[in-house]
């Protein structure tokens, strides 16, 4: 079967979580013995190339430059490279339907990255719009990235959503209520993410992902307080990529700066690391806390989780389809700072509790999250597209 995905954040392309997920399942289907194309656009590229990583065929294009010609009309600002990008993209993915014979195409609802449909069946996979993320914490979306993503939405043959959650509240958000998604989770390589027989540090709480508001970060520093006074020899470790003078002015300082310095030195910001590195991190944490307000997936958790770590995951948005409360982990709000200092304190304090969350919360990740067995739940669900279009 020929495969093409859309991704503008292949690797080594500055990515987030759809970057990721489509190396991670290109690789796994093109080792499966898959023909897989990922196409979309690399900043700094000068000029359309194909190369090849670990069996997957990809094609990496220049950016569109920015044009002269922009209209500012009320909310909208518009360029012009806007719309070009997606026509020229749209265009190289049709070509490349016509030149090798693709059988069908997957692109994503963030951003809207295509105009019109490919000419084969088309898979929009919903990661989480910016519509999406926008109508579930009651904000104003804009009114260009609605359209865009509500047109690639829109004209999709098929949909497939990470979780039940984001599949729900992206149609809602688009208006597009009537349609219907398959739901597949996100895999997790759970040999690379795995128990590392390290010793866990002392008291350690572990949280990874960006750092933003959104993420919960400022909430786990709201809670943070409460856990050092009950358990004075607690540390907070939060990995992931700091915002540009973060530490010097804005929310995220004033919020330290108001903490007693005694409790500031139990909190520390060591930056991004490899993913590779992650699994060390992970394992070698006493509790890993993911207190999303707005989490299309939580791919974070379930990678802590196929570590055998003790996770409190959010009990918003996608987290309880990810964490069974008490069974594979605990749930918090983390818009009660009580709530969530409590569960993280419960697991500092209760060796025999982390033990049995930590070793569920490794077996539900191999079960329902592995990424071997979630590529072939992809495939499958691949061939149904193609074997109902005539392909």
């Amino acid at each position: 079967m020929k495969i093409c995905f859309v991704c503008n954040e292949y690797p080594p392309a500055p990515q987030g979580g759809i970057g990721s997920f489509v190396q991670g399942l290109g690789q796994r289907l093109a080792a499966a013995g898959q023909t897989v194309f990922v196409i979309g656009y690399l900043a700094g590229a000068r000029t359309a190339e194909w190369s090849s990583d670990d069996g997957v065929r990809v094609l990496r294009l220049p950016e569109e430059p920015r044009s002269w010609l922009r209209l500012n009309w009320g909310p909208w600002d518009l360029d012009y490279a806007d719309f070009a990008q997606r026509q020229s993209l749209t265009r190289q993915v049709s070509d490349a339907v016509k030149e090798h014979g693709i059988d069908l195409v997957e692109s994503y609802d963030w951003n809207g990255p295509l105009w019109s449909p490919p000419h084969r069946p088309l898979i929009v996979r919903l990661h989480g719009a910016n519509t999406a993320h926008a109508y579930y914490e009651g904000q104003r979306p804009s009114r260009m990235l609605r359209s865009l993503e509500k047109r690639n939405v829109a004209m999709a043959d098929r949909l497939v959503a990470v979780s039940q959650h984001i599949g729900k509240t992206t149609l809602a958000a688009l208006g597009l209520s009537g349609k219907e998604f398959e739901v597949i989770p996100n895999g997790v390589d759970t040999e690379l993410f795995c128990p590392q027989g390290v010793e866990r540090n002392r008291s350690e709480v572990l949280y990874v992902g960006s750092i933003a508001r959104r993420k919960g970060v400022m909430d786990l520093l709201a809670a943070a307080p409460e856990v050092l006074r009950d358990v004075p020899d607690a540390r907070f470790r939060f990995v992931g990529n700091l915002p540009e003078g973060a530490m010097g002015s804005g929310p995220l300082a004033e919020q330290l700066r108001a903490l007693p310095a005694n409790y500031r030195q139990r909190i520390e910001f060591p930056g991004r690391v490899p993913q590779v590195e992650l699994p060390k991190y992970y394992s070698s944490a006493t509790v890993v806390v993911i207190p999303s307000r707005a989490e299309a997936f939580g791919l974070t958790c379930a990678e802590a989780m196929a570590c055998g770590a003790a996770v409190v995951m959010t009990s918003l948005a996608s987290g309880p389809e990810l964490v069974e409360h008490e069974k594979s982990g605990l749930l918090a709000n983390p818009g009660n700072p009580h709530e969530l200092a409590s569960a993280i304190v419960r697991l500092l304090t209760q060796s025999g509790l982390r033990e049995r969350l930590g070793a569920a919360a490794r077996q539900r990740a191999r079960t329902h999250f592995d990424l071997t067995n979630t590529a072939m739940r992809n495939l499958d669900f691949y061939q149904t597209v193609k074997q109902g279009y005539g392909v």
